[in-house]
């Protein structure tokens, strides 16, 4: 599939969580580990229903995740299990965090993804995206800074992917934004692309450049 995927976005730079070059946005997680909540995951939610994302699973949760992953992702912070799940192509926007996230492919899927050290005066050029296609049941935690957004398809089939994060992250602000433009939930920064709907809901724009598309 990934060979196919390159071929069908030959201006789109593709790696896997394996290669060297992921350090820079985050760390390989493995497959083993995570089995059991791929399958649950899986028993549970149709990746075919509406596009959606759901913060907090009690259903994924209670399988717990690893305590060494715990301890060395969210150094032993409490964490919530969600899912991500949709027919998603495109960028559409950027978010990051000021803490790690952990998504877990149920499906393949790829990741679009940036660095926030590459934001200039508030914008951030699409053009230095790289995309890492996630195998079923790879895991991978995303550094504090690391751009991303809603996982695209990488094939006709909508994705659905775990995600797990810091309990609370991705819920509404209980305070000032302080001014900060891009903070538009508890410990997420957002920016859009202005060809997109999260553009026409109000989100800031700050990404120039296309508005990536994964061809399959």
């Amino acid at each position: 599939m990934l060979n196919r995927l390159r071929r069908a976005n030959p201006n789109l730079s593709f790696i896997r969580p394996t290669d060297e070059s992921f350090a820079r946005y985050g760390r390989f997680l493995g497959r083993e580990a995570w089995s059991d909540l791929v399958r649950r995951a899986a028993d549970t939610v149709d990746p075919a229903a509406e596009p959606i994302y759901i913060a907090s699973i009690p259903a994924l949760e209670e399988l717990g995740i690893p305590g060494s992953v715990m301890e060395e992702v969210f150094d032993g912070e409490d964490a919530q299990v969600g899912i991500c799940r949709g027919p998603n192509d495109r960028m559409n926007g950027m978010e990051w965090h000021d803490c790690p996230e952990i998504n877990v492919a149920v499906t393949p899927m790829v990741l679009l993804l940036g660095h926030v050290d590459e934001i200039v005066d508030g914008t951030w050029d699409s053009r230095q995206a790289v995309a890492c296609y996630l195998e079923v049941g790879e895991a991978v935690s995303l550094d504090t800074g690391t751009l991303h957004f809603a996982p695209c398809r990488a094939g006709r089939d909508r994705f659905l992917s775990i995600v797990i994060l810091p309990r609370g992250v991705n819920t509404q602000l209980e305070g000032p934004s302080d001014g900060d433009r891009f903070l538009r939930q508890t410990r997420k920064w957002l920016m859009a692309h202005e060809d997109s709907p999260q553009a026409a809901q109000g989100v800031p724009v700050g990404i120039r450049g296309p508005n990536i598309v994964v061809s399959f």
